[in-house]
């Protein structure tokens, strides 16, 4: 039987439309349904949900950020988890896996790095974006405004788009962001890599 996702009802963002995509690039909730609620009832009888019911419960497979108190963090980060990094958190590696298999790719020896980088090029924009961490002070002198991010283009599908279109074009952009590292930027480390183990054998020194 097909799996079925809670997210919260009224306005979608970035955040939400991302966990969507995450949870069905995984074999657990391929192809899975959502029902967008705020009915902890239906809730409770969805197979996971993101972005609501006030529970993290990776057990229970309940991904929400909005309980008091709450402040988990990826490794090596401080910016709060919101649902779509809870979500990477525990399946980001599975995740990368499946979406570079369906493009013809190995994730080999790199599945590490793949997670970890892609959470910080990617994944931790939305967590601090939703969490409402700015990039910058409070009363920085700004010289202009950036209003063309992910999260402010899934933000004006609301009044010109649906749902599903805000979860294809956050996916076929973290998708896009995905393939561009593993195709341009592994092979310029794995070139990196090669000429600092090889370093003893152009100078003894190592220099």
């Amino acid at each position: 039987m097909t799996k079925a996702i809670a997210v919260h009802s009224q306005s979608f963002h970035a955040d939400d439309s991302l966990a969507i995509y995450f949870l069905r690039q995984t074999d657990e909730f391929k192809d899975a349904s959502y029902v967008r609620t705020r009915d902890q009832d239906v809730i409770d009888q969805c197979d996971a949900a993101v972005d609501v019911g006030g529970v993290y419960d990776h057990d229970k497979r309940r991904y929400d950020h909005h309980q008091k108190g709450f402040d988990l963090c990826f490794p090596n980060s401080k910016i709060p988890l919101a649902s779509c990094g809870l979500v990477y958190l525990h399946y980001g590696e599975e995740i990368n896996k499946n979406i570079l298999e369906r493009h013809g790719r190995d994730v080999g020896k790199h599945s590490k790095l793949i997670y970890t980088t892609l959470y910080d090029i990617f994944v931790k924009e939305i967590d601090a974006n939703d969490n409402g961490k700015p990039v910058y002070p409070p009363d920085a002198d700004l010289k202009y405004r950036v209003n063309t991010t992910i999260s402010i283009r899934i933000a004006m599908l609301n009044s010109i788009g649906t749902f599903d279109d805000a979860i294809e074009l956050i996916g076929n952009e973290y998708e896009a962001r995905l393939l561009r590292f593993y195709d341009s930027d592994l092979p310029a480390i794995e070139v990196g890599d090669k000429a600092f183990e090889s370093r003893f054998n152009i100078d003894k020194s190592g220099q």
